[in-house]
């Protein structure tokens, strides 16, 4: 989060790998849902979780909203991971849309739910690599 994390800011891609792993508002932390494979997502400074907002529909956009219960009560707060290779896609639950970075993987893309699985797997702005920190 380029600005910091706030209930209903846009998640965009920002900074490099180094500013990632040195940066809370840019981590995450999968936690499972007890669905294979779902998670909700959370933002590591915040209580706040990735939301497609207005629903798991093409073009939302991904923004941080909701706490934990909200989280696991709504389908279009749940993220499936489907491994690609070494990287990943993450699929809307209920929903054959993934995250895209709308735009290309550049500074500035917003994240939004763009293409289904097949589309993910030919564009890199829609696969994820994830990184320990």
């Amino acid at each position: 989060m380029q600005d910091g994390s706030r209930d209903g800011h846009k998640t965009i891609a920002y900074g490099s790998r180094q500013h990632a792993v040195t940066t809370r508002q840019s981590q995450f932390v999968f936690i499972p849902t007890g669905r294979a494979n779902t998670f909700i997502i959370k933002v590591a400074d915040e209580n706040l979780f990735l939301h497609a907002w207005g629903g798991s529909q093409q073009g939302a956009s991904i923004k941080l909203h909701g706490d934990e219960a909200y989280a696991r009560s709504h389908d279009n707060s749940q993220f499936e991971v489907i491994p690609h290779g070494g990287t990943f896609a993450l699929r809307a639950r209920r929903s054959n849309l993934c995250i895209h970075a709308f735009g290309g993987s550049k500074a500035g893309a917003e994240f939004k739910l763009h293409g289904n699985v097949e589309y993910a797997r030919k564009h890199s702005n829609s696969q994820f690599l994830f990184v320990p920190v």
